[in-house]
């Protein structure tokens, strides 16, 4: 996805002051477009990791539930609520990388349900998850 050339519509600290639970969790949305794209990202710490020294998969779909969902509450003008989602682990997010970067694209923007399509990224540019994730659009708020 090419987002150079794309107007940001987000004020991602206000995202921040209003998700303290991706805050603590060191998530953090970095763009949403007038397309209805969106950005973000999860900075890795030890305490995201599993045993076995991957992201955890609770994390990676945290990353992608938040940045999707704060995308289509941005560009629809209202609060979002989690549907339903899939998520597929196409292999480890080892725990070498900094960073895993999520970016959503709309597949349907609807009055009342959006769809996002969602792709993780390790620092390496890999894709290490996808996804599908639908949301309820709710009331009018103010980003």
């Amino acid at each position: 996805m090419a987002s150079c050339n794309k107007k940001n519509i987000l004020d991602a600290q206000a995202i921040a002051e209003k998700d303290p639970f991706s805050t603590r969790n060191n998530i953090r949305v970095t763009a949403a477009y007038a397309d209805g794209s969106g950005e973000g990202e999860l900075t890795i710490t030890p305490e995201c990791l599993n045993p076995r020294g991957a992201v955890h998969g609770g994390c990676l779909a945290t990353l992608a539930n938040a940045v999707s969902g704060w995308v289509a509450g941005a560009v629809q003008h209202c609060n979002s609520a989690t549907a339903s989602y899939t998520l597929n682990f196409l292999r480890p997010a080892m725990g070498t990388s900094r960073k895993i970067r999520c970016r959503a694209a709309p597949v349907k923007l609807g009055r009342t349900l959006c769809v996002y399509h969602v792709v993780l990224l390790d620092d390496a540019d890999t894709v290490v998850a996808s996804g599908d994730f639908t949301y309820f659009m709710l009331s009018l708020i103010h980003i």
